[in-house]
């Protein structure tokens, strides 16, 4: 893991190179992320109304390497410019890690959105990463921006922390592939999506993302 070392100060200084992961996601995670987004900052509403949104991922590692992103939870939002969770937040996140247990997965990261601000990690995204990261080395994040498809043709980047023996030193974009979709057709079937979504919401036939995790919870406690 050791990438170099360098003499700072009569102290040395060891920057570790991230590990060599392989990122798959369901593509029905993402259209999750896409529907709480579409919520929160609709492009038919005034920009100053939308929010920031948070979520967590589910899935497992395999082969030791490769993380796959299973599936998304749609946890809580915020403000404009930012998004954190509060206790009824951390319960809920809690049952859902005990669900995922018992189907042999866990936490393998989690999602936030930027809407109109680009792809970045703030200082409190990256403490929010810390401690999915700290858990979980391979531990990953999503920064979804609607707006990112004018901008760069793309809708979401994902990152990771890479460290050194005195902690933290920067964030990282890392490639993914998104299951049964070749890099080739990835932009324009995610527009799809989005579009398809977003006729749905227009015409009040999608149900609140937020409400739909918590009425899947009482389901799970009935069983």
């Amino acid at each position: 893991m050791m990438d170099k070392m360098t003499r700072i100060k009569n102290k040395y200084f060891i920057d570790f190179k991230l590990p060599k992961t392989e990122i798959t996601i369901n593509i029905n995670a993402i259209k999750k992320i896409m529907l709480h987004t579409i919520e929160f900052s609709n492009p038919t509403k005034s920009n100053w109304r939308w929010k920031e949104v948070m979520g967590i991922l589910g899935g497992k590692i395999k082969d030791e390497n490769n993380i796959y992103v299973n599936d998304s939870f749609a946890i809580t939002h915020g403000n404009h410019y930012s998004v954190q969770y509060n206790k009824k937040n951390y319960i809920i996140a809690t049952q859902i890690n005990d669900l995922l247990f018992k189907k042999n997965e866990f936490f393998v990261g989690w999602y936030h959105s930027h809407p109109g601000l680009g792809f970045f990690y703030s200082h409190t995204d990256i403490i929010n990463h810390l401690g999915y990261q700290d858990v979980n080395p391979h531990a990953i994040g999503i920064v979804f921006d609607h707006k990112g498809y004018d901008r760069e043709r793309k809708f979401f980047e994902i990152y990771k922390l890479r460290y050194s023996n005195y902690g933290y030193i920067s964030y990282e974009s890392v490639p993914y592939i998104i299951e049964s979709v070749s890099k080739k057709d990835e932009i324009k079937t995610l527009k799809k999506i989005y579009d398809e979504i977003l006729f749905y919401w227009k015409i009040g036939l999608v149900e609140s993302a937020e409400k739909t995790i918590k009425k899947w919870l009482k389901e799970f406690k009935k069983m």
